[in-house]
């Protein structure tokens, strides 16, 4: 994880010399911010989910199907993954579809 430089620390007395010495600390500091946050290893995780016309989603990357167990009550549709059999499941609206 990247470490990103800290917002510098101030004097508390103000004059021209020290706000002229601020402006160029606090540019610096956010010039380090914006490498920082360039660098390849910096990530922003979007959540993006989009839906078509005919009600289909597409969501980039990957969807983690998750063993439910009993503790969730299952509606016609739903799917999951059975840890048990280790195979994905359909509910038909009364039981357990084993999709392969």
């Amino acid at each position: 994880m990247a470490q990103f430089p800290n917002f510098p620390r101030f004097p508390y007395n103000f004059d021209t010399v020290v706000s002229e010495t601020l402006y160029r600390i606090i540019g610096q500091w956010a010039t380090a911010l914006i490498e920082t946050n360039n660098q390849a290893d910096i990530r922003l995780q979007q959540r993006k989910v989009e839906k078509d016309n005919d009600g289909s989603i597409e969501i980039p990357g990957r969807i983690n199907v998750a063993d439910t167990g009993s503790a969730v009550t299952p509606k016609a549709g739903d799917i999951r993954f059975n840890s048990s059999t280790n195979k994905f499941q359909g509910y038909d609206g009364t039981t357990w579809q084993d999709f392969h």
